[in-house]
């Protein structure tokens, strides 16, 4: 005796919300769920303008009037998060180079950088994940370190993530949260563990780690706005 298998049909058939995540229901049987901050426009969407979803691209498409969202089941299958806005230019008080040299390079090292290539890289890098905050995204660790020229930083240092634990304990000191909320891994658009554990240590519950880094992020965008 011989069995097929059932032809899967990524077609919509309904879609459900959670504070912290989308679900996308299919015709096989199959159900999507995917982080809600994946897609800012849906994140910052009220509930009634959420559930204001029409199914396009003949059935493989969803599509949302209010906010002008438009995803596909084969991205969400991808786990593919939102494309960035466009870059706009965003003027700050002073140039990274500025920020060098008003620090004198002392024979204090951080782990093994002189202090003024520290502070440097750490200006380049809040003036970079600021950015992605005014623009509702979030930036990869491979695409902050190619960002960041006072330091030649590979994204698996650990010095480079010594310095995003000093930015965000920087950052939450003074009212805006944890800026490497938005600093994520390629693979799974998350960020890695050292946020988790910084965010515990910083009071945050980190049992539900959608939740608390949905929650993390909304407070970042809210305060860079």
């Amino acid at each position: 005796m011989s069995f097929s298998a059932a032809a899967a049909d990524e077609r919509v058939l309904d879609v459900a919300f959670t504070d912290d995540a989308l679900s996308v229901s299919l015709r096989d049987g199959r159900i999507i769920t995917v982080p809600i901050v994946w897609y800012p426009r849906l994140l910052n969407a009220t509930p009634e303008q959420r559930q204001n979803w029409k199914i396009a691209g003949g059935g493989y498409g969803l599509h949302w009037p209010d906010l002008d969202e438009d995803l596909s089941t084969e991205g969400l299958l991808r786990g593919a998060p939102a494309p960035k806005a466009p870059e706009k230019s965003i003027s700050t008080q002073g140039s990274v180079s500025q920020v060098i040299s008003a620090r004198e390079q002392s024979s204090e090292n951080r782990y093994g950088y002189g202090v003024g290539a520290w502070e440097g890289a750490k200006a380049e890098a809040v003036k970079e994940i600021s950015a992605q905050a005014r623009r509702e995204s979030t930036i990869t660790y491979t695409d902050l370190t190619k960002r960041i020229h006072s330091i030649a930083f590979s994204p698996s240092d650990y010095a480079f993530h010594y310095l995003l634990y000093e930015i965000s304990v920087e950052e939450d000191g003074a009212g805006r949260g944890l800026l490497s909320a938005l600093v994520v891994r390629k693979e799974d658009g998350m960020p890695g563990d050292g946020f988790f554990d910084l965010a515990q240590k910083l009071g945050r519950d980190i049992t539900d780690r959608v939740r608390c880094w949905t929650e993390e992020i909304r407070l970042v965008f809210s305060k860079w706005h």
